[in-house]
């Protein structure tokens, strides 16, 4: 029987180098695979070492894992094309078509589960493209990326960009073509076999939004004055703000688009919108309270055991609420923690963001745009968009789409197969899955069912894993007293008290719910007797 080509890649993978000139190479990713780790009480910033057995599982800039083999057009690298053999529908008609504009704010959620979950996201995958700088960090401007839509590199293997219709009823109006578009990095394999993507953050929840994920990145953001603090900036009214970006090759602040600073913190995404600019503000007051406090308690402790400290505190909140107050789904203790290369391009939180979330206290539920006012209270007031709404400038639905497509994700009926026991072999297969009308523009825009991308019917099925609590991740922290105080409920808090605006989740006065007790961190310096 003549194998499949991807078969035939997938079994070059487990080649036998030994007495080949790739032997050589080989050895060189065994010695780079040996990692020493050193032993200590602090995770490290890079990822390594979380799994003394494996350390390198988790590691920034490892590769990530899939659910299901990948599907290349030509088995190895070659975004994926239809069963057909013809090209996929366009991926800004697929945006258009299926993922229509409807506001259906949710009946018990807010905007801040969404917000949580982006901010989630961004703590543990980050695909680099193909001309990312070496630098995670946001030292320079993130979109100052490769231009494929240009005359030169529009057919380069670094490239995917693809067609906007003259006719599109938004880009249309500026007349824009193109939509710009790298592909995902290669992961450096140390074996033969299809074209994987890494990830250049952390695998773990370990607050690498906030720290960087590399010592380099994570010095950079640090103050480095004895107090272990992370460095800022003051605002207007004299509160703790993010530190503005300084690129090492110019003599002023980088500026965004818009015109304003670009914002500094440990992932390059801090400046997408201003609800999560919001979010990587709340922690980095949250560290620096928490560092502030540590020093007092503590004042034998030089900068770097603050730092650790509350850095390790922190991660312990972020893992809580995680945990316990966002749904999560359930890990095995086996499953080696790498993301998959499904969950970097199945971004959910990008189809629940309202364009104008409601800010209860100022306007009292009155709907105002998303550009002129802090979007904090917003969060905890706004409902969770049940539906997805298309963004502009560019279409994250259809770059999302282009993305599984770059990253070989199989289509969507493969997924129904694989983790359901679903076999569709036609458009009506989709009935007991998703509205006849999506199915049938479904139908209008892939040439055969099994061309449907997993992005797209992910969003419109009705057959899609829900969300399970999952189980309680322990905190290593080494004393029960410390673990009971980051197991208070942090993330929810109100401002002051005000009217319920829902049952099951009403605002509460902030005195009812109690701080953190930093007098369980109290050490006695050596010597010293008590």
């Amino acid at each position: 029987m003549k194998m499949f080509w991807e078969d035939e890649f997938h079994g070059l993978a487990r080649t036998n180098l030994a007495g080949s000139r790739l032997q050589l190479v080989r050895e060189r990713c065994q010695q780079l695979s040996n990692h020493v780790c050193r032993p200590g009480p602090f995770r490290e910033l890079d990822g390594s070492c979380n799994n003394l057995e494996h350390p390198d599982w988790g590691a920034a800039f490892s590769c990530m894992r899939r659910l299901l083999p990948p599907r290349y057009a030509d088995g190895v690298s070659s975004p994926r094309i239809s069963e057909t053999g013809a090209e996929l529908p366009n991926p800004r008609m697929v945006s258009t078509t299926v993922h229509v504009d409807l506001d259906r704010p949710s009946r018990d959620t807010t905007h801040m589960l969404m917000q949580w979950g982006q901010f989630l996201d961004h703590d543990f995958a980050l695909a680099p493209i193909s001309s990312v700088p070496g630098e995670i960090v946001d030292l320079g401007n993130p979109n100052d990326v490769i231009d494929c839509c240009s005359t030169e590199t529009r057919h380069s293997p670094r490239c995917f960009s693809f067609d906007i219709p003259p006719t599109d009823h938004f880009f249309g109006k500026y007349g824009e073509h193109c939509m710009n578009f790298p592909r995902s990095a290669r992961c450096p394999l140390c074996s033969l076999g299809p074209r994987q993507q890494m990830d250049s953050l952390t695998s773990f929840v370990d607050g690498s939004q906030v720290y960087g994920s590399s010592l380099e990145d994570s010095l950079k953001l640090r103050t480095l004055q004895g107090d272990g603090r992370l460095k800022f900036d003051v605002g207007r009214r004299g509160d703790m703000i993010l530190p503005a970006s300084f690129p090492p090759y110019r003599g002023q602040v980088q500026s965004s688009r818009a015109g304003g600073p670009v914002l500094r913190a440990g992932d390059e995404r801090v400046n997408e919108q201003p609800g999560l600019t919001a979010m990587h503000t709340l922690w980095l007051r949250q560290h620096n309270l928490i560092a502030m406090r540590l020093s007092r308690i503590n004042p034998h402790w030089d900068d770097e055991r603050i730092y650790q400290e509350a850095r390790r505190i922190v991660i312990g909140q972020m893992q809580m609420i995680t945990y316990n107050e966002f749904p999560t789904a359930s890990r095995g203790q086996s499953v080696p923690p790498r993301v998959r290369t499904r969950s970097a391009t199945v971004r959910l939180h990008h189809l629940q963001q309202p364009d104008r979330p409601v800010h209860v206290e100022r306007v009292r539920g009155r709907r105002i745009p998303l550009r002129t006012h802090h979007p904090q209270r917003g969060l905890h007031a706004d409902r969770l968009q049940g539906s997805h709404r298309p963004h502009r400038t560019p279409d994250l639905i259809s770059l999302n789409i282009q993305r599984g497509r770059d990253h070989g994700i199989r289509g969507y009926t493969d997924y129904l197969k694989g983790c359901f026991g679903l076999r569709v072999t036609k458009f009506e297969h989709l009935d007991s899955a998703m509205p006849r009308p999506v199915r049938e523009r479904l139908q209008r825009l892939y040439t055969h069912v099994n061309d449907i991308d997993l992005f797209t019917g992910w969003c419109v099925g009705v057959l899609t894993p829900r969300w399970r609590g999952g189980s309680h991740l322990r905190l290593h922290l080494g004393h029960p007293v410390l673990e009971a105080e980051v197991r208070r409920p942090l993330l929810l808090r109100a401002r002051r008290p005000s009217r319920k605006l829902h049952a099951g989740n009403p605002e509460v006065p902030c005195a009812t719910l109690r701080g953190l007790n930093m007098d369980a961190w109290i050490e006695v310096p050596p010597g010293v007797t008590t």
